[in-house]
């Protein structure tokens, strides 16, 4: 979050959210020293300090007096289009899931299809890369996508395209949608007898 907007709330009594999910409740005040860049919620019964965050960490601030709350647009944040097109410029890096879903490639398109790829086989990182064939080793990410069902999507000023082992309705529908609010410019697969296998 912008350090102008944090510090627009010092000195309140506030609830901060951060991206690891950390909640802290208490007088926002601002690091002095080697604390310098930093904030913390300290409470007011005690004074005691509580953990120290920066602006970035920060996901959602919200006075404790009302139910305002300011919540800034990221990709951590549920996709969203009009407020994706409203922060970013010149940027598309996300999935589309089986259902037509779309998620941020949050850490990184590999990095998150191996995310799916964990919930959907309930299975961990290490168990996930072990059962990679050999003749994926230097294709990782094409093989994440065939178990997941996903496709990536990159989008920029210079290029656009698209990454899959199959594609159903649901996804091309969803990347029709993305064209049409010209966050995707490249070019629409083909689909024939359900699913389309192979890369166009």
């Amino acid at each position: 979050m912008k350090k102008s907007v944090v510090e627009s709330f010092l000195g309140e009594k506030v609830k901060v959210k951060c991206y690891d999910n950390d909640e802290y409740i208490g007088i926002l005040e601002k690091g002095t020293s080697y604390e310098e860049g930093y904030y913390h919620c300290k409470q007011e019964i005690n004074g005691r300090d509580n953990h120290w965050f920066r602006s970035s960490h920060i996901k959602s601030i919200s006075r404790r007096m009302n139910s305002k709350t300011l919540e800034e647009y990221s990709v951590y944040s549920a996709f969203d289009i009009k407020k994706h097109q409203e922060t970013f410029i010149n940027y598309l890096e996300v999935l589309i899931l089986e259902d037509g879903t779309i998620e941020y490639a949050v850490p990184s398109h590999q990095g998150k299809a191996l995310d799916l790829a964990c919930k959907k086989l309930n299975k961990t990182k290490k168990e996930i890369e072990d059962m990679c064939p050999r003749e994926y080793y230097c294709d990782y990410l094409n093989w994440l996508l065939g178990i997941t069902g996903s496709i990536s999507v990159w989008g920029n000023c210079a290029e656009h395209f698209i990454v899959y082992k199959t594609i159903n309705k649901k996804q091309k529908a969803t990347l029709k949608k993305l064209k049409k609010h010209g966050l995707y410019k490249g070019d629409i697969p083909i689909i024939l007898g359900g699913l389309e296998n192979e890369i166009r």
